[in-house]
């Protein structure tokens, strides 16, 4: 039998148009990796390759095609902790210190951190460069996509609501409310506040519903015709 920590991975995406020599790497912190240990060190562009803590737990859960180099030593703590991807000489290329209150999802229920398309160097470096994984247990060896729309949080504050939603690529939706429960189970017209266009990458987004005035509203996404 594994343990949960035996599925454990870190995965690397080559975004770039060239290929990457990894043998001058190393991963430190919470888990520690040599890439010149690794069972390859090219990773060509738009490929990934996979580290993981188990190679065997790895491959009963996910299969044996995806490519796995090698295993770490240590392992991902629930209670976060720092990752960093150096030189063999130590001079940092990306470093962050994940928290365990990022996402409650990642924080032991066996969902991934993914880094979000399009975030920047910074934004890696903590919370607005990630998001959950769409699917339980991550999708470990290719794009991590979900085709649904979805609130991930709505926090009530002093002059309004904030709605936190995330989108897929090339879908659009309208933000809608309405103030009774009586009203969202009947035939009462929904008020449109916010349209989002669709774009080429998924979205993480949130919406500000200033004072809605009531003691109680709910909230819906339509997505958009044609998307």
């Amino acid at each position: 039998t594994f343990r949960s920590s035996d599925f454990e991975f870190v995965e690397l995406l080559n975004n770039s148009e060239k290929a990457l020599n990894l043998s001058g790497l190393a991963v430190n912190g919470e888990v520690r990796f040599s890439f010149l240990d690794g069972t390859a060190q090219i990773l060509e562009p738009g490929k990934r390759f996979m580290i993981v803590r188990n190679a065997r737990a790895f491959a009963v859960r996910y299969g044996s095609e995806i490519p796995v180099i090698g295993e770490y030593q240590g392992k991902l703590s629930n209670g976060g902790g720092p990752l960093e991807l150096s030189t063999q000489r130590g001079k940092s290329i990306l470093k962050l210190n994940y928290l365990d209150d990022w996402f409650p999802t990642t924080d032991g229920q066996g969902f991934s951190l993914v880094a979000k398309d399009g975030a920047t160097q910074d934004e890696k470096l903590g919370k607005d460069g990630w998001r959950p994984s769409w699917n339980p247990n991550g999708s470990p060896g290719q794009a991590d996509e979900r085709t649904e729309v979805f609130f991930t949080a709505i926090q009530v504050g002093p002059s309004g609501v904030i709605l936190s939603i995330e989108l897929p690529k090339d879908t659009g939706v309208e933000v809608q409310s309405i103030d009774t429960l009586e009203q969202a189970l009947g035939q009462a017209q929904w008020k449109s506040f916010k349209v989002i266009a669709p774009s080429g990458q998924a979205q993480s987004l949130k919406v500000f519903d200033r004072n809605p005035g009531a003691a109680q509203r709910f909230y819906r996404l339509k997505i958009q015709p044609g998307d």
